[in-house]
Protein backbone atom coordinates (compact mmCIF):
# COMPACT_ATOMS: atom_id res chain seq x y z
CA UNK A 1 0.00 0.00 0.00
CA UNK A 2 1.32 3.38 -1.04
CA UNK A 3 2.22 5.77 1.46
CA UNK A 4 0.75 9.65 1.29
CA UNK A 5 3.35 11.97 0.64
CA UNK A 6 2.24 15.69 1.57
CA UNK A 7 5.12 16.40 -1.87
CA UNK A 8 3.70 16.19 -5.28
CA UNK A 9 4.67 13.27 -6.64
CA UNK A 10 7.73 13.07 -8.64
CA UNK A 11 6.75 10.63 -11.82
CA UNK A 12 4.05 11.72 -13.80
CA UNK A 13 0.36 10.52 -12.98
CA UNK A 14 -0.03 7.62 -15.26
CA UNK A 15 -3.85 6.67 -14.31
CA UNK A 16 -6.76 7.30 -12.32
CA UNK A 17 -5.68 5.84 -8.83
CA UNK A 18 -2.26 8.06 -9.03
CA UNK A 19 -4.95 11.20 -10.00
CA UNK A 20 -7.39 10.02 -6.80
CA UNK A 21 -4.59 10.15 -4.56
CA UNK A 22 -3.07 13.12 -6.07
CA UNK A 23 -6.21 14.77 -5.05
CA UNK A 24 -6.79 13.48 -1.94
CA UNK A 25 -3.71 14.51 -0.40
CA UNK A 26 -4.81 18.06 -1.96
CA UNK A 27 -8.01 17.42 0.08
CA UNK A 28 -6.06 16.65 3.16
CA UNK A 29 -3.50 19.32 3.16
CA UNK A 30 -6.76 21.98 2.57
CA UNK A 31 -8.79 20.47 5.58
CA UNK A 32 -6.09 20.52 7.71
CA UNK A 33 -5.46 24.51 7.51
CA UNK A 34 -9.02 25.39 7.46
CA UNK A 35 -9.03 23.60 10.40
CA UNK A 36 -6.18 25.09 12.36
CA UNK A 37 -7.10 28.47 10.89
CA UNK A 38 -10.90 28.23 12.56
CA UNK A 39 -9.54 27.21 15.62
CA UNK A 40 -7.29 30.15 15.61
CA UNK A 41 -10.18 32.09 15.39
CA UNK A 42 -11.90 30.09 17.76
CA UNK A 43 -9.94 31.31 20.37
CA UNK A 44 -9.41 34.55 19.00
CA UNK A 45 -13.38 35.23 19.66
CA UNK A 46 -13.41 33.30 22.97
CA UNK A 47 -10.74 35.90 24.09
CA UNK A 48 -12.73 38.68 22.86
CA UNK A 49 -15.85 37.38 24.78
CA UNK A 50 -14.10 37.41 27.82
CA UNK A 51 -13.12 41.12 27.32
CA UNK A 52 -16.28 42.43 26.11
CA UNK A 53 -17.82 40.39 29.77
CA UNK A 54 -14.88 42.41 31.77
CA UNK A 55 -15.36 45.25 30.13
CA UNK A 56 -19.37 45.55 30.40
CA UNK A 57 -19.10 43.85 34.31
CA UNK A 58 -16.83 47.14 34.90
CA UNK A 59 -19.12 49.45 33.23
CA UNK A 60 -22.26 48.18 35.07
CA UNK A 61 -20.36 49.04 38.46
CA UNK A 62 -19.48 52.22 37.23
CA UNK A 63 -23.25 53.31 36.27
CA UNK A 64 -24.84 51.50 39.36
CA UNK A 65 -22.57 53.75 41.81
CA UNK A 66 -23.32 56.76 39.15
CA UNK A 67 -26.98 55.81 39.48
CA UNK A 68 -26.80 55.77 43.12
CA UNK A 69 -25.49 59.30 43.45
CA UNK A 70 -28.17 60.15 41.20
CA UNK A 71 -30.81 58.46 43.38
CA UNK A 72 -29.21 60.52 46.49
CA UNK A 73 -30.16 63.88 44.63
CA UNK A 74 -33.40 62.62 44.08
CA UNK A 75 -34.41 63.88 47.42
CA UNK A 76 -33.24 67.12 46.59
CA UNK A 77 -35.77 67.67 43.70
CA UNK A 78 -38.55 69.55 45.72
CA UNK A 79 -35.59 72.13 46.06
CA UNK A 80 -35.00 72.06 42.75
CA UNK A 81 -38.63 73.03 41.52
CA UNK A 82 -38.96 75.39 44.33
CA UNK A 83 -35.50 77.42 43.06
CA UNK A 84 -36.75 76.93 39.28
CA UNK A 85 -40.08 77.83 39.64
CA UNK A 86 -38.72 81.15 41.55
CA UNK A 87 -35.98 82.03 38.85
CA UNK A 88 -38.75 82.09 35.81
CA UNK A 89 -40.86 84.40 37.60
CA UNK A 90 -37.62 86.87 37.54
CA UNK A 91 -38.54 89.40 34.85
CA UNK A 92 -36.14 89.66 31.98
CA UNK A 93 -35.16 93.43 31.71
CA UNK A 94 -35.61 94.52 35.23
CA UNK A 95 -33.69 93.45 38.84
CA UNK A 96 -35.30 91.55 41.60
CA UNK A 97 -34.41 90.05 44.71
CA UNK A 98 -34.87 85.99 44.94
CA UNK A 99 -35.12 84.42 48.56
CA UNK A 100 -34.57 81.26 48.14
CA UNK A 101 -35.10 78.30 50.08
CA UNK A 102 -31.19 76.87 51.68
CA UNK A 103 -30.39 73.72 49.93
CA UNK A 104 -31.79 70.62 52.15
CA UNK A 105 -28.82 68.18 53.12
CA UNK A 106 -27.37 65.56 50.70
CA UNK A 107 -28.45 62.21 52.05
CA UNK A 108 -25.00 60.40 53.44
CA UNK A 109 -23.01 63.76 53.96
CA UNK A 110 -22.55 65.49 57.60
CA UNK A 111 -24.75 68.55 56.87
CA UNK A 112 -23.30 69.56 53.61
CA UNK A 113 -25.87 71.06 51.47
CA UNK A 114 -23.91 70.85 47.99
CA UNK A 115 -21.83 74.20 48.30
CA UNK A 116 -18.43 72.86 49.82
CA UNK A 117 -15.99 72.24 46.75
CA UNK A 118 -15.12 68.60 49.32
CA UNK A 119 -18.86 67.86 48.83
CA UNK A 120 -20.19 67.89 45.04
CA UNK A 121 -22.66 66.26 43.74
CA UNK A 122 -24.65 66.27 39.89
CA UNK A 123 -26.31 64.17 37.84
CA UNK A 124 -24.53 62.13 35.54
CA UNK A 125 -25.87 59.69 32.38
CA UNK A 126 -24.84 56.51 32.90
CA UNK A 127 -21.90 55.05 30.76
CA UNK A 128 -23.13 52.63 27.81
CA UNK A 129 -20.25 53.00 25.33
CA UNK A 130 -19.19 49.07 25.73
CA UNK A 131 -22.95 48.10 25.19
CA UNK A 132 -22.90 50.52 21.75
CA UNK A 133 -19.70 49.26 21.06
CA UNK A 134 -20.43 45.53 21.42
CA UNK A 135 -23.47 45.98 19.40
CA UNK A 136 -21.70 47.14 16.72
Amino acid sequence: MPILEPHAPHEPIRNWRGFLVHIATITIGLLIAIVLEQSVEYLHHVHQRHQLQRDLHEEAQRNRDILQGDLGLESQSEWFRTVLDATRLVPAGGQMSINLPSMPCIPGTLAANGTDAAVRATYFAPSEAVWSTAKD
